[in-house]
């Protein structure tokens, strides 16, 4: 139940065309910043042996972090890994309904991808 303050992390998530487990990733908590968050992460996530790159997808999925309770989600996307380019990348995100409307409208995560 999103009341209160938002606590947003990010799960970033492979999924390698179901021949290997998941590889996930999940950043810091931003404590009460549910409106423009700052993960500023320097380490990121590397994928290694990925096994079939052109099945693979990436899911960015934003969640509020409690320790009391479980996660709430929040809102995601997933990605082709054979789309990503490197760079600096806006990716919009989806609400639980797959939709992007109402407070959903404008999000979107705003990522660096290095391909070496």
């Amino acid at each position: 139940n999103l009341v209160g303050p938002v606590n947003p992390r990010v799960r970033v998530t492979l999924y390698d065309g179901g021949l290997t487990s998941p590889t996930v990733h999940l950043t810091d908590v931003v404590q009460r910043d549910g409106f423009n968050p700052v993960w500023n992460e320097h380490e990121g996530v590397t994928f290694k042996n990925i096994k079939d790159p052109s099945s693979a997808v990436v899911l960015f999925s934003v969640w509020d972090f409690d320790e009391l309770v479980a996660e709430d989600f929040i809102a995601a996307a997933a990605i082709p890994l054979s789309c990503m380019r490197e760079g600096y990348r806006s990716v919009p995100l989806f609400d639980p309904n797959h939709m992007r409307c109402g407070a959903h409208a404008f999000t979107s995560l705003f990522i660096r991808i290095n391909t070496a």
